[in-house]
């Protein structure tokens, strides 16, 4: 009786189970087996696995700023790839099978298991809960995340803390900022008065100062789809000044005069075909004109949709036969008066996933984090977080690149394989010698450093040849430390430890008496 006596339900209440979030499928069919063999005396399902939705088949792309959740379903791709999310919010653990290539720069999260089986690039950020397991021979490559923006389709890049890529001419300023991406456009280049670079301009970071008659464009005209500008204003602008366009053309973003606010050159700020995004600070607010303010350090952004005749002079799709300039991008405006800190521009529409990605990196680096010259930002970090297992299976190798890589828990299965890179433990290193006479060593090339409260864990062990000396870790940089614990040890078998290899061993001594 919820809501009136006539609205009630006649009959018995045997059981109820309730739950604060919403159950996977084969959470669903658990319970409802439980209930239906308590009260019923029979089974509903006889598999209370859920089948996933994805075929197997699917070449699986996870796009910048979207989000995979497999809820407890496990699922098997030919291939995965993207730089988006792949998590499980079901607290029943979920394998995700690779049978091809994988190349996901993306995160990965909750207790999910990433299985590869062909040559895979796996440098997703893992949080606790994830497990990498290469396997059937496979190639894996991790280790790294990187921190910085996609370079698909870059026209050009353009870092004033790489002070290298700043070229100043004495006596007249910056006259070539140089991209330091190789696969786009060379450099940006002088096309009227040249800014000045300042190593502490910026809240303390390196800048270009553009004065009134400053301006830098492409060395290589391109279709510049999408722009990002780290830029501050001095002052409130006195003229019509440019901030980006097309070279020699009454097209481009300009500030108001006597304003600090941004706008396109027919007085709106943003194309109005569908399609075009154009953000301070990862914000669209709909208006005519954007509110910069002065002595604020903002990240400018804009996608141009291609259709869009406004923007139909920068040659959008083919190559245009100007090139885009920062600054005073035409004779009859002037430049905007202020600093920029960074200039990144694609020939391609980027996703809106890929522009968040872009703005959250230069609002990162030059907004939240605090450097000065020379001392930039790290654009990488470990691809392992606290609380990620690696499993190597069926000797499949691992390449770590040059970082130094922390995993809570080390699993093999006995056949083998090799790491790349150094490698510490915190947890556990497990060895599953079950149905196996003999092991195979996994190899490492770098160091192994076991943490004081890593234990290990044998399994199967009454199946190894008696008797023997059974190596399961080498390094060839040498051991540090030793487990705090064995446990599956059984018989004459005892664990072991030298420099460069932690072993099993039960084998026959000799008893001299003299």
């Amino acid at each position: 009786w919820y809501q009136s006596a006539s609205r009630y339900y006649d009959g018995d209440y045997c059981e109820i189970l309730a739950f604060d979030r919403v159950l996977s499928e084969h959470e669903k069919r658990v319970v409802e087996n439980y209930l239906s063999e308590k009260w019923l005396g029979r089974t509903l399902h006889s598999d209370t696995l859920a089948a996933s939705p994805i075929p197997a088949a699917s070449a699986l792309r996870v796009e910048t700023g979207a989000t995979l959740d497999l809820a407890g379903v496990s699922a098997t791709v030919a291939s995965l790839s993207g730089n988006g999310t792949i998590t499980n919010s079901s607290a029943t653990a979920a394998t995700l099978t690779v049978t091809g290539a994988a190349d996901f720069t993306g995160r990965i999260g909750g207790a999910v298991t990433v299985a590869t089986a062909g040559s895979s690039s796996i440098t997703a950020r893992l949080s606790d809960g994830v497990t990498l397991a290469p396997a059937s021979g496979s190639s894996l490559a991790a280790g790294t995340h990187l921190l910085t923006p996609p370079t698909d389709g870059l026209a050009y890049w353009c870092d004033a803390g790489m002070r290298e890529t700043v070229l100043v001419e004495s006596g007249v300023g910056v006259t070539s900022w140089v991209s330091r991406a190789a696969s786009s456009s060379p450099s940006l280049v002088l096309r009227t008065g040249a800014p000045v670079y300042e190593a502490s301009a910026l809240g303390g970071r390196p800048a270009l100062r553009f004065g009134t008659g400053s301006a830098l464009m492409a060395k290589t005209p391109s279709p510049v789809r999408t722009v990002f500008i780290v830029a501050a204003l001095s002052s409130a602008q006195s003229a019509v000044n440019g901030l980006w366009g097309v070279s020699g053309l009454d097209v481009g973003f300009r500030f108001v005069s006597g304003t600090s606010n941004v706008e396109g050159d027919d007085g709106h700020v943003r194309p109005t075909i569908p399609g075009s995004r154009v953000c301070l600070d990862g914000v669209s607010d709909g208006g005519s004109a954007i509110a910069f303010g002065t002595g604020q350090t903002h990240v400018f952004s804009a996608r141009l949709e291609g259709s869009d005749t406004y923007f139909e002079s920068l040659g959008l799709g083919t190559p245009s036969a100007r090139g885009t300039a920062i600054g005073q991008y035409i004779s009859s405006n002037k430049s905007f008066v202020g600093l920029v800190g960074e200039v990144i521009a694609y020939d391609r529409a980027l996703t809106d996933g890929e522009m968040e990605q872009v703005e959250a990196y230069l609002a990162q680096k030059w907004q939240v984090a605090e450097w000065t010259e020379g001392n930039a930002p790290a654009e990488s970090e470990s691809a392992f977080g606290a609380g990620v297992a690696l499993d190597v299976a069926d000797g499949a190798a691992v390449n770590l690149g040059s970082s130094s890589v922390t995993v809570a828990t080390l699993r093999n299965d006995g056949t083998g394989g090799s790491i790349s890179g150094d490698l510490s433990i915190t947890d556990e290193f497990v060895v599953d010698a079950a149905g196996l006479s003999s092991i195979s060593p996994l190899a490492v090339s770098g160091s192994v450093a076991i943490g004081p409260s890593a234990t290990a864990t044998v399994l199967g062990i009454e199946s190894l040849e008696k008797g023997t000396r059974q190596v399961a870790l080498t390094a060839a940089g040498g051991i540090s430390g030793d487990f705090a614990s064995v446990s599956g040890l059984a018989g004459s078998w005892r664990a072991g430890k030298s420099d460069h290899a932690w072993y099993l061993d039960a084998s026959p001594f000799v008893l001299i008496v003299r």
